[in-house]
């Protein structure tokens, strides 16, 4: 599974990293080294392929190497999925990327499947896609346009001061948000995710990331992305995933009755 794994990260990833700096930057490379590390893209390919298959991923896609080529040639997005098995729960991880030189395009989903009931809907996201203001900012700033909307209508303060900061806080009962946002663990994690966008409805837990925001800002911005292949970038990845994977976990057990 491991070779397929590294096809996708070989056309998909690969693909939009050079076409993004090398177009703009030439070779970019720091301290004599290129930015896929020692050894090249080559073993670039192996780092990210083994980083996966630690992390228990399991390829679905359904596209092979040729396929996906060509769909790169056309500039149509180059769509993945992945999903990797932990204890009680299934997690899809999705991305889709569209080639163009600085017009690159990368985004990323997680998701969990929930059979049980909804006894707490509820949406978490960060100001900065919430706030139709911030929004529209951003949107000028990156020429994108971004369409957003709460999976529930209410929004409540969740009474803790750092979070009711960064974050905007949606659902169906305001005592039930509180009482959950009041879980230490799940508090910490909210923190730690650079970019937050996270929903529980009916059959699933949602973490959305269109612009790759919280690789990203976890990599230390655009620039940082260029230490991806390093092994503190790996490291990096490693946590985000994790890190959101059990994000959904604890939203999913303290949201659905039967977990």
């Amino acid at each position: 599974m491991s070779s397929v794994i590294s096809t996708i990260f070989a056309v998909v990833v690969l693909g939009g990293v050079a076409a993004f700096y090398f177009l703009m930057y030439g070779r970019m490379k720091k301290g004599g080294v290129s930015i896929f590390g020692a050894g090249g893209a080559a073993q670039a390919q192996n780092k990210i392929a083994d980083l996966y298959t630690r992390l228990g991923y399991r390829s679905v896609v359904e596209t092979n190497e040729a396929q996906m080529n060509e769909q790169v040639r056309k500039g149509q997005a180059v769509e993945t999925h992945m999903i990797r098995q932990m204890p009680g729960a299934e997690i899809h991880y999705r991305s889709a990327t569209t080639h163009g030189g600085t017009g690159t395009e990368l985004s990323n989903s997680w998701s969990m499947p929930v059979s049980g009931q909804i006894v707490a809907g509820i949406h978490i996201a960060e100001k900065s896609v919430a706030d139709a203001t911030k929004r529209v900012a951003v949107d000028m700033l990156t020429s994108r346009r971004t369409e957003w909307t709460p999976a529930y209508d209410q929004q409540f303060p969740s009474g803790d001061p750092e979070l009711d900061k960064r974050f905007r806080f949606y659902g169906t009962d305001s005592r039930q948000v509180q009482s959950i946002l009041a879980d230490t663990s799940l508090r910490q994690l909210l923190l730690d995710i650079p970019y937050v966008d996270v929903s529980v409805t009916s059959g699933a837990v949602v973490f959305n990331d269109p612009m790759q925001k919280a690789m990203r800002t976890a990599m230390g911005g655009t620039f940082g992305m260029m230490n991806m292949f390093t092994e503190s970038g790996l490291k990096t990845q490693e946590d985000l995933h994790n890190n959101i994977a059990q994000l959904m976990k604890n939203l999913a057990a303290k949201t659905t009755l039967g977990r």
